[in-house]
C-alpha cells in the first residue's frame, strides 16, 4: 500500500524541522550561523548590484552573480559540508513509499534551511530587475522556478558524486572537474579584462552567460520587460524542463539508494604498495606503511588530494589565457597548503581504529610521527616536481629564493597541523567499513576545519618569506636566498613542534576522543586525566559568543593573510588589478598605509578572538572546537 504524498510531505516536513532544531546546538550552531550571516552578506550583495549597477551591463553583472550562487551550490555541498542535517533515503527504504513519492517530500523538506532562504532572498533580485507589470507576474513565476532548479540541479550533482566515489580511480576522476571549474572562478578576475571593454561584456561573453540556466529567469524577465511575450515564455518553459529532468534523475538515484546494497569501495590497489615497502620495519615505519595505503584507498582522502593537485595545477594554468605566466611559480606551494587543508581530519576519518593505538603503550608518538612522515611521503615529491617545473616555466628568475622558502614551510607547517588539529578539532565520523561510498558533504563542521586550516598553514608558511622580502625591498640577493634555509628550519620547527603538541594531546586524551568518535559527542572518560585547567570555575561559553569568537577569527585571518600581506605581495609584483583587494583601490601614495591599517585590524580581531575564547571554561571551548 503506497503512502499518500498529501500525507508524506507534511511529515517530511516536520521531521526536517526537528532534526534542524534538534541540531543547531554546539558546533552545529556556530557553523550555521556563520554560513548564514555570509549568505545574508552575499545575498544584500547581490541585491545591491541589481540597484546600483549601470544599465548597460546591470543584465550581463547579475547574471554573472546568478552564476557565481548556482557554482556555490555545486561546490559547497561536495567541499564544505551540508549533508549530515538532511534527511537519508536509506531512513524510509522498509517503508511502502514509491521512489518518486520520496524524492518529491525530501526535495521538499531539503528546501527547509538557511541555505535555500538565503538564495531565495539572492533571486529576488529577479524581481528587482522587472521593469513592467508583465515582467513583475514573470519574474514572480521565474524567482522560485530559479532557485528549485539550482538546489535540485545541486542534489543530483551531489549524490551522482558521491555514487562514482567507489573508487580509487573514480574518485581522482571525480576531484578533476571540480578542481578545473574552481579554478576558472577563482581566477576570473584575471580573465574579465580580457572579456569585457569599457561599454560593458563582450558579445561573446554575454551570451555565454545568458544562455546558462542560472540565468533563464533573469533572461526572461528582460524579455518581458521589451514586451516580447515569447522569449519570456522560452526560458520559463526551460526553467519547467530542466526541473522535471532533474526530478526524475533525482528520484532515480533516491530508488538506487533504497534498493540497491552498496559495498566499501577504494580497494582497487594492491595489498602491497612500493613505497611502503621501502619503509623500516618498525612501529614508525608499520604506521607510515598504513597511512600509506590508507591515503590511496579511503575514497574521501582520495578525493582531497586529488583535488589539491589537479587544482593547484589549474589554478595556475587558467591565467596563461590571459597571458600571465608568474602564477606557475607557486603551483608547488599551494599543492601543499589546499592538501593540508584535506588533511584536517585524519584521526576522525579512521573512526574507532583509535582503539589499536591506546591499546599498545607508548604508541602515541609512533602513531603521530608516523602519520606525518606518510603525509610527507605523499605530498612533498609532487610539490618539488611542481615547483621545479613551475618556476623556470614562469620566467621569474627572482621567484627562486621565494619558492624555496615557502615550499619546506608550507610543507613542514602541514604535516604538524594535519595531525594537530585532528586530535584538537575532531570531528566524529563513522567507521570506514560502515562508509559504503563516498561521503561527501557533512554537517558543516568538518567543511570549516578543513578550510581553516588554510589560513592557518598560510600564517605559519608566510613566515618564511620575511628575509625574501626584506631582500627584495633593500635589493640584496644574498638577504633573499638567506630565506631559503630559514624556510627549512621553520617547517622542520613546525613539523616537530605541532606534532609534539598533537602527541601529547593524544596521550593525555585519548581515552576522550575514542568516546567522541563512538558516541558522536564530547564526553568525559572516567580514565581521562584531569587537567588543572579543567578544575577552574570559569564562564561557559554560549553558542552566541562561540560564534563571535569564529567570526574575529576568519575576520582577523582574512584581513591580516589576504587583504595586507597578499594585496601587498600582488602590489610589489606588478599586479594593480584591485578586484577584492580593499586597498588596492586607494591611491598610490596610501595603498602601503591601507594595509598596515587592515593588518593592525586583523591582528587585533585575532587578539579579541583569543581574549574571549580564553576567558571561558575549557569544557565549552572544545564543544565549539576553540583553542
Amino acid at each position: 500500500m503506497a503512502v499518500d504524498l498529501t500525507s508524506t510531505v507534511p511529515v517530511l516536513l516536520r521531521m526536517k524541522v526537528a532534526l534542524l532544531t534538534g541540531s543547531l546546538t554546539g558546533m552545529r550552531a556556530v557553523t550555521t550561523a556563520l554560513g548564514a550571516v555570509a549568505g545574508l552578506a552575499a545575498a544584500v550583495g547581490t541585491v545591491w548590484l541589481a540597484l546600483s549597477a549601470p544599465p548597460e551591463v546591470r543584465l550581463d553583472l547579475l547574471c554573472l552573480a546568478l552564476a557565481g550562487w548556482a557554482l556555490g551550490w555545486l561546490f559547497g555541498p561536495v567541499f564544505l559540508g551540508g549533508g549530515e542535517g538532511e534527511l537519508r533515503p536509506e531512513y524510509f527504504a522498509a517503508l511502502p513509499i514509491g521512489s518518486r513519492r520520496l524524492a518529491f517530500g525530501l526535495f521538499s523538506a531539503s528546501l527547509v534551511g538557511m541555505g535555500p532562504l538565503v538564495t531565495l532572498a539572492a533571486h529576488s533580485v529577479v524581481v528587482v530587475h522587472a521593469s513592467t507589470t508583465f515582467s513583475v507576474v514573470v519574474a514572480v513565476f521565474a524567482m522560485p522556478l530559479q532557485v528549485i532548479a539550482v538546489v535540485l540541479a545541486s542534489k543530483v550533482l551531489t549524490e551522482l558524486t558521491s555514487a562514482q566515489l567507489t573508487s580509487t580511480a573514480r574518485a581522482v576522476v571525480a576531484a578533476l572537474p571540480w578542481a578545473v571549474v574552481g579554478a576558472f572562478v577563482a581566477q576570473f578576475w584575471l580573465l574579465l579584462p580580457a572579456f569585457s571593454g569599457l561599454g560593458g561584456f563582450a558579445p561573446s561573453l554575454s551570451k555565454v552567460l545568458r544562455v546558462l540556466p542560472s540565468s533563464w529567469g533573469l533572461v526572461a524577465v528582460d524579455a518581458a520587460g521589451r514586451d516580447e511575450p515569447v522569449l519570456a515564455i522560452l526560458p520559463l518553459a526551460g526553467l519547467v524542463a530542466l526541473i522535471a529532468v532533474l526530478g526524475a534523475r533525482w528520484s532515480r538515484l533516491i530508488a538506487r539508494r533504497t534498493t540497491e546494497l552498496s559495498t566499501a569501495g577504494g580497494h582497487d590497489v594492491g595489498g602491497r604498495w612500493d613505497l611502503a615497502r621501502l619503509l623500516p620495519a618498525t612501529r614508525l615505519g608499520a604506521v607510515a606503511a598504513k597511512e600509506l595505503r590508507t591515503w590511496i584507498r579511503d575514497l574521501d582522502r582520495t578525493l582531497y588530494l586529488a583535488f589539491a593537485v589537479f587544482f593547484a595545477l589549474a589554478v595556475t594554468l587558467v591565467p596563461l589565457l590571459a597571458g600571465e605566466r608568474g602564477y606557475l611559480a607557486a603551483t608547488g606551494v599551494i599543492v601543499a597548503l589546499l592538501a593540508t587543508a584535506g588533511s584536517a581530519q585524519l584521526y576522525g576519518n579512521d573512526g574507532t581504529a583509535l582503539w589499536f593505538t591506546l591499546m599498545v603503550g607508548g604508541a602515541e608518538r609512533a602513531d603521530v610521527r608516523g602519520r606525518q612522515l606518510a603525509w610527507l611521503l605523499l605530498i612533498a615529491p609532487v610539490a618539488i616536481v611542481a615547483t621545479a617545473l613551475g618556476v623556470p616555466l614562469s620566467g621569474l628568475g627572482w621567484a627562486w629564493p621565494w619558492a624555496l622558502s615557502l615550499l619546506p614551510a608550507a610543507l613542514g607547517a602541514g604535516a604538524g597541523l594535519a595531525v594537530l588539529v585532528s586530535v584538537f578539532a575532531l570531528v566524529p565520523r563513522p567507521d570506514p567499513k560502515k562508509r559504503a561510498r563516498g561521503t561527501v558533504g557533512g554537517d558543516g563542521t568538518g567543511g570549516l576545519i578543513t578550510w581553516v586550516m588554510l589560513p592557518l598553514t598560510v600564517l605559519v608558511a608566510a613566515l618564511a618569506a620575511l628575509l625574501p622580502l626584506l631582500g627584495w625591498l633593500t635589493g640584496s640577493v644574498f638577504l633573499s636566498w638567506v630565506g631559503v634555509p630559514m624556510g627549512v628550519a621553520l617547517g622542520a620547527g613546525a613539523a616537530w613542534w605541532f606534532g609534539e603538541l598533537a602527541e601529547r594531546r593524544l596521550r593525555d586524551t585519548g581515552t576522550e576522543l575514542l568516546l567522541t568518535m563512538r558516541s558522536g559527542t564530547r564526553s568525559r572518560s572516567p580514565m581521562s586525566p584531569v587537567s588543572p585547567a579543567d578544575t577552574v570555575s570559569e564562564v561557559s561559553m554560549s553558542a552566541g559568543k562561540a560564534f563571535a569568537a569564529w567570526a574575529l577569527y576568519l575576520l582577523g585571518a582574512v584581513l591580516l593573510v589576504v587583504q595586507a600581506v597578499v594585496a601587498f605581495v600582488l602590489s610589489r609584483v606588478g599586479i594593480r588589478e584591485p578586484t577584492w583587494f580593499a586597498a588596492l583601490y586607494l591611491p598610490d601614495g596610501w595603498q602601503v598605509a591601507g594595509m598596515v591599517a587592515l593588518a593592525i585590524t586583523g591582528a587585533t580581531a585575532l587578539i579579541g578572538a583569543v581574549l574571549l575564547t580564553r576567558s571561558h571554561d575549557k569544557a565549552s571551548r572544545k564543544r565549539y572546537h576553540l583553542p
